[in-house]
């Protein structure tokens, strides 16, 4: 798989409309080097790749302990119109069988009466394909496992912390227990959490919900 361009639409910290071209321009010079400073989107950037590719399902260091919707209304910039809504388009080309394909995943998101609605569309070759993206946990799972994404998806402080010999035996450890799924009871403990705190919250009385909206933490 190869990723040729992403576009976000007030995603994060990237306000508007903004693309990222990530084809390089010729033979000799292959990669592509984003710099900037700490705050400025390299870890969103990343984030929103991941994010295109699966959903609800991947790995992101921005998202800590929130469920996978606060997540989502997190990442709404914050300056945008609400009715523009939020949105990664990813485009890459991946081989099959000897014949190159031009892929396009369009993952979007807005609020609607309070309420979050999340959509999701697969064009590949140009044509929308509705079964592809119907399946499509199952289809990028073979491309490329979510468990392992971030070992792919990781910027130059991880690059630090890995030149560390202090601070890589952590990193591999989370790593292979991300492998080998051992990390999912974590997650479900987190999700369970958030769930519990929800419906508390609808079941509590009028004046003690309002109380309890102010003091909680996502």
């Amino acid at each position: 798989m190869i990723i040729n361009k992403i576009v976000l639409q007030n995603f994060g910290v990237y306000h508007g409309r903004q693309t990222i071209e990530l084809t390089p321009k010729s033979d000799e010079r292959r990669v592509i080097l984003i710099g900037a400073l700490n705050g400025s989107g390299k870890t969103t950037l990343l984030d929103a790749m991941q994010l295109a590719l699966f959903g609800r399902l991947g790995m992101y260091a921005s998202r800590g302990n929130s469920s996978y919707e606060e997540f989502l209304r997190q990442l709404i910039n914050k300056a945008s119109p609400p009715h523009e809504g939020t949105s990664i388009d990813l485009h890459f080309r991946r081989a099959r069988e000897g014949i190159e394909h031009e892929y396009h995943l369009h993952r979007s998101w807005s609020l609607s009466d309070g309420r979050l609605r999340e959509r999701f569309d697969v064009t590949c070759d140009g044509r929308r394909d509705v079964l592809l993206a119907e399946n499509w946990n199952e289809y990028v799972e073979e491309l490329l496992p979510s468990r392992i994404a971030p070992l792919f998806f990781f910027d130059g402080e991880k690059i630090e912390q890995l030149a560390d010999v202090q601070k890589a035996p952590e990193l591999l450890r989370v790593a292979v227990q991300s492998l080998l799924e051992i990390d999912i009871v974590q997650w479900l403990s987190t999700d369970l959490a958030v769930l519990q705190r929800r419906k508390r919250a609808e079941l509590a009385p009028e004046g003690d919900r309002a109380k309890f909206n102010a003091s909680r933490s996502w």
